[in-house]
């Protein structure tokens, strides 16, 4: 079975940009499965839900936040029809 990488594409533009971190403050990085799980597959509307269970389990261990995120969108999404991923990235002190 032939596959491509995930996440490569003939054109791309990337922007740079800098952002000021703090400890405790936290980066989830997610692949569109994520926001396009949601019903009829808007993905303003998944975008909306994940940013809601994100900050929802923001105060929760991150390793714990990462698992309750997954678990809110895959309940309530109305069928997932691509790879689920997130990974939380923490500033720590």
């Amino acid at each position: 079975m032939d596959s491509e990488p995930l996440g490569l594409f003939s054109a791309v533009v990337l922007q740079r940009r800098d952002i000021v971190v703090s400890p405790g403050d936290r980066l989830f990085l997610y692949t569109d499965g994520f926001i396009e799980s949601s019903p009829g597959g808007a993905r303003r509307a998944g975008l909306e839900r994940l940013v809601d269970s994100c900050v929802r389990h923001r105060k929760d261990p991150v390793d714990e936040a990462v698992m309750k995120i997954a678990t809110d969108i895959q309940s309530g999404a109305s069928r997932i029809a691509d790879d689920l991923l997130i990974l939380a990235v923490e500033v720590m002190p």
